[in-house]
């Protein structure tokens, strides 16, 4: 369902994104990614029009700050989206390292805190300097709705193996070559920690605990989506 119309003003849609993140069902987050709020292609479109009619104040950190969940989303799901990952990626970090080095050290440390005002996971990246500010952003993608399925069919191919190293080759391998682009711009051990944090909700769920809030409380970093697509899996008993 699309988040956005175009009547919306950038304002609305900061406003928008920041009531979401926030968003609660008894007690539990709901949105553990900024992934999670699941933008459409016309929801992007949208939003990064609406940026577009702010580019003359890029350098400005007032107006910066006070769209920083617009820049930060728009940016994720660009990594989603957009088919030239290189390109991309090149010109979020150009687009950041353009920025005269006070504000650029500002807006990098504006970025942190959004993460921590809205609870919005680091995964222990540091997000301090650039690279770690692009890694936190390649894991927030998170797996297109379109290739959940592929994901949870390799995590229940991984119960068959140990091999923690096997599982992230295996998921690098069977997933679309644009999200594995997308991937590698994050570290291997951070990598590695996701793929096996959602093997571990996989296996709560092969083993009988399908109750949603149950899952989303023990496995507070976990995506949503991923939780639901194993919650739902033919492979588990009672889906």
């Amino acid at each position: 369902m699309a988040l956005f119309d175009k009547e919306m003003t950038l304002h609305e849609m900061e406003a928008l994104l920041a009531r979401k993140l926030k968003e609660e069902q008894g007690g539990v987050r709901e949105h553990r990614i900024i992934g999670d709020l699941e933008l459409t292609c016309e929801d992007y479109k949208i939003l990064s029009e609406n940026l577009r009619e702010i580019q003359q104040f890029r350098y400005d950190i007032i107006v910066l700050e006070h769209y920083k969940l617009c820049k930060l989303t728009a940016w994720i799901f660009a990594l989603r989206y957009e088919r030239e990952e290189d390109f991309i990626y090149e010109e979020i970090k150009s687009t950041i390292l353009e920025l005269p080095q006070h504000v650029q050290r500002m807006f990098i440390e504006l970025c942190e805190s959004a993460f921590m005002e809205y609870g919005i996971q680091q995964f222990g990246v540091d997000v301090k300097d650039v690279e770690g500010l692009l890694s936190n952003l390649a894991i927030h993608a998170g797996v297109p709705s379109q290739l959940i399925s592929a994901f949870v069919a390799i995590l229940e191919d991984s119960l068959q193996y140990e091999d923690r190293e096997k599982l992230r080759q295996s998921m690098l391998t069977n997933m679309s070559a644009h999200m594995r682009e997308v991937y590698r711009y994050i570290d291997e051990r951070s990598l590695l920690e996701l793929f096996e944090a959602a093997r571990k909700v996989y296996v709560d769920c092969k083993e009988g605990e399908t109750d949603r809030k149950v899952l989303l409380s023990k496995h507070p970093y976990m995506s949503k989506q991923i939780v639901e697509a194993c919650m739902s899996s033919d492979w588990v008993v009672g889906a």
